[in-house]
């Protein structure tokens, strides 16, 4: 059975980017085994202007955050300012089931979805 422990991650903070008359912070979600390549950022890059809503006139600002996956896979997070103070997000992932690879990830045995729904965050202040 594949070991599903739980790995550190690093996050590190990239130069910001326009992209469609935007601009965006951006942040890498990575480990030793997961980092973003290339390949992976020219994607992504790509990708941006497909997950920006239109434009309602808020400052054209976001932030991004690229996550490389232990499993060959990659995730990326637009995060969009709209309406004046609320963040709109969108999503793409690559090298999923859905896109014809196996996710062999986080698959317990069996799902448990009692489990699931009862691990949830405490209630409390965020920080």
């Amino acid at each position: 059975m594949r070991d599903m422990t739980f790995k550190e991650k690093l996050l590190t903070s990239q130069p910001p980017i326009e992209v469609a008359r935007r601009r965006f912070k951006r942040y890498y979600v990575t480990s030793e085994i997961a980092p973003v390549t290339a390949d992976i950022e020219r994607a992504a890059t790509e990708q941006f202007p497909k997950l920006a809503p239109d434009a309602d006139g808020t400052p054209p600002a976001g932030f991004i955050v690229l996550h490389g996956g232990g499993d060959g896979a990659a995730y990326l997070n637009a995060y969009t300012w709209v309406w004046d103070n609320v963040p709109h997000m969108r999503g793409a992932a690559a090298a999923q089931p859905e896109l014809d690879r196996r996710d062999d990830i986080l698959l317990p045995d069996a799902p448990d979805l009692d489990g699931y729904l009862a691990d949830s965050m405490p209630s409390g202040h965020t920080r």
